[in-house]
């Protein structure tokens, strides 16, 4: 059983979405890299190698496919995990475990769902939230160091206990 989790991707959308700023590739394939990167070359060979990772490469067309299948679901809406956005939002103000929400200031796919990422901010018992200054939503493949710390720092925190009465 897990005793906390940090997410950094993305929190579930339990709102109606408020823009479609991030999604938008009106502007060409780079344009959109960058608003999801600061460093974009650097940042594409990590994503490229984190597809490699997981089986999406030509070599193995089956399972990229399937990894493709999946990340296009859910990748961009966790909340289809649950039956219905009413039942995501009833797991997510129920949580019996902490949780650290980590988000980049400069994230336009966070404002795309801001109403969804404030109610989740708001309603998760024993939850906490760092907003890292300057970071996008790729944050990751930015600052992987800051990540980690703000990971480290919850683990230590959770460790400590700090989050019990919250959720209890």
């Amino acid at each position: 059983m897990m005793n906390f989790f940090a997410s950094f991707f993305l929190a579930p959308h339990v709102k109606e979405q408020n823009s479609n700023n991030f999604l938008s590739m009106d502007k060409g394939v780079e344009n959109f890299m960058a608003k999801g990167i600061r460093k974009v070359e650097e940042g594409l060979a990590k994503k490229m190698e984190e597809a490699a990772a997981i089986g999406m490469t030509e070599a193995n067309p089956k399972a990229a496919a399937k990894q493709q299948e999946i990340i296009r679901t859910y990748a961009s809406s966790p909340e289809k995990i649950w039956d219905s956005k009413s039942s995501c939002a009833e797991t997510i103000k129920n949580m019996k475990i902490p949780v650290c929400y980590l988000f980049g200031t400069d994230d336009e796919f966070f404002d795309d769902h801001y109403d969804s990422n404030m109610w989740v901010i708001r309603n998760t018992p024993g939850s906490r939230t760092v907003l890292l200054q300057g970071e996008r939503h790729l944050m990751e493949l930015d600052c992987p160091q800051r990540v980690v710390d703000a990971a480290l720092d919850f683990y230590d925190e959770c460790e400590k206990g700090y989050y019990k009465e919250l959720i209890s």
